[in-house]
């Protein structure tokens, strides 16, 4: 007799089949609750409509209700970075590493089946006189054009606020253990922005290596002892500790 996860998956895994989406990369169990499983998705396999081979943003919102009401089966989304955007991400940094020596650190594309297709360009240094934003939108057009892609904006981060490992850090110790997408929400809740949920995991990744942050296997992150006497804590109201003290107090367990 498979056990009550292993059966929720099967019958996860013919939901999906019975409705042709076939491009499921995988399904996790062992989640936080309320969550059942996570669900990922190559980001270029989502669509603004619904279309072949695609699956759109309001199926993903009416799945994930249907599933729930009918088969008391509650799922969360992961968008994947496809391959196809992967490598334009490589190829664009590199066009615009080669006009613009050292002056961006990395490039992010969001989906392309959602329109407009952002494309977000990180400097690599605050402090130094970047390319005017119309001239590096006319070399990025160029090279999108070629992928047939012509809806699209052009960010470069100049009036962001993206979080410092330290910021992230400390949210973390605050609300662990804590997904990946859930980080995202409290550091945009917290006046930070978030590129893209995988610049975040880029941050995460990079933490790891570290020896800062841990990811268990559910997939949550927590702080290792090394981070936790990097995080200040003070004695003030605005010390991480209390913090983390008023957030476990609203956490329902």
């Amino acid at each position: 007799m498979p056990n009550s996860d292993s059966s929720k998956k099967e019958e996860l895994m013919r939901f999906f089949k019975a409705r042709g989406v076939g491009f499921i990369s995988d399904i996790r169990g062992n989640r936080p609750p309320p969550v059942d499983f996570a669900v990922f998705i190559p980001s270029d396999r989502i669509s603004s409509l619904a279309k072949p081979e695609h699956i759109s943003k309001r199926q993903l919102t009416n799945f994930q209700r249907f599933l729930r009401s009918k088969l008391g089966i509650t799922v969360e989304w992961i968008e994947e970075s496809g391959h196809r955007s992967t490598a334009m991400e490589a190829a664009l940094f590199e066009l615009l590493d080669l006009k613009y020596p050292g002056r961006y650190r990395e490039v992010f594309i969001s989906a392309l089946g959602s329109k407009p297709v952002c494309v977000w360009i990180e400097p690599s240094k605050s402090e130094v006189e970047n390319p005017n934003l119309e001239e590096v939108r006319a070399a990025v057009q160029t090279f999108m054009e070629l992928y047939d892609v012509n809806e699209f904006v052009v960010d470069d981060g100049a009036s962001a606020s993206l979080p410092s490992g330290l910021v992230i850090l400390r949210r973390i110790k605050v609300n662990a253990p804590i997904t990946r997408e859930v980080l995202a929400e409290r550091l945009i809740s917290a006046g930070s922005t978030i590129p893209d949920v995988r610049w975040l995991q880029r941050r995460l990744d990079k933490l790891r290596k570290q020896g800062l942050v841990h990811r268990e296997a559910s997939g949550d992150y927590c702080l290792t002892e090394a981070a936790l006497a990097t995080v200040p804590h003070g004695k003030g109201r605005s010390s991480s500790d209390i913090e983390r003290a008023l957030a476990l107090g609203m956490r329902k367990w």
